[in-house]
């Protein structure tokens, strides 16, 4: 067997591990549970309009605060702290069937792998223990471990440190042009976008289920 291109592997969490539901559906959902209905659209609206910044807030308060804005706007009745909890109910999100294969396929080639998300470290742990990948990462870096928010290249690089990786062995795959793609390739480190539709000179695969051969030639 040939050596793998890469000896670390990084992800990313929602749209690229795991398929989430649209924001503004989870958020209609939360509220009809509040017992205010609220459409789709009508949540839309509420997250486009909410303006919290992270300025000198820890990633959980900017993250409550930023919900608790959202929920005043639309009226519904809650925490953002509780709204924050419901986000990664398994009834919001899904995980491809492919999934544990393709990332143990990785594992068992050597290659070490590791989660980077802008979501806080409870959210991941929660997720992949749900989904039952916990086992199959050697390192989460999210920005109440790292200390920075994609697309900062710091959360990067915390996570290779932990993999013992250096950017130049590295890719990342992960659904945002900016956050995922450009942000790793400023780091140093090789990207893959994950996308149903490929913009022009950018790579891309469909799904992480196919980065078995993408990493192993």
């Amino acid at each position: 067997m040939s050596r793998p291109r890469y000896k670390a592997v990084t992800l990313d969490l929602v749209g690229t591990i795991a398929r989430f539901d649209p924001a503004e559906e989870i958020i209609a959902r939360f509220a009809a549970r509040k017992g205010r209905p609220v459409g789709a659209e009508e949540a839309r609206r509420a997250i486009h309009a909410a303006r919290v910044s992270r300025e000198g807030k820890t990633p959980r308060e900017f993250y409550i605060e930023l919900n608790e804005a959202v929920l005043r706007i639309l009226g519904v009745p809650g925490t953002g702290e509780e709204l924050l909890a419901y986000w990664f109910n398994p009834e919001n999100y899904s995980v491809e069937q492919c999934v544990p294969g393709a990332l143990a396929e990785l594992r068992g080639a050597g290659i070490r792998l590791g989660v980077v998300s802008n979501n806080l470290s409870w959210e991941v742990e929660a997720l992949l223990d749900e989904a039952g990948l916990t086992g199959l990462f050697d390192a989460v870096a999210t920005p109440d471990t790292a200390g920075s928010f994609k697309p900062s290249p710091g959360i990067f690089l915390h996570a290779l440190r932990l993999l013992r990786a250096r950017p130049a062995e590295a890719l990342h795959a992960g659904d945002s042009l900016r956050e995922d793609y450009e942000a790793a390739r400023a780091a140093g480190i090789d990207a893959v976008l994950v996308a149903e539709s490929c913009p022009p000179r950018i790579k891309c695969i469909r799904s992480i289920c196919l980065l078995p051969p993408e990493v192993l030639g």
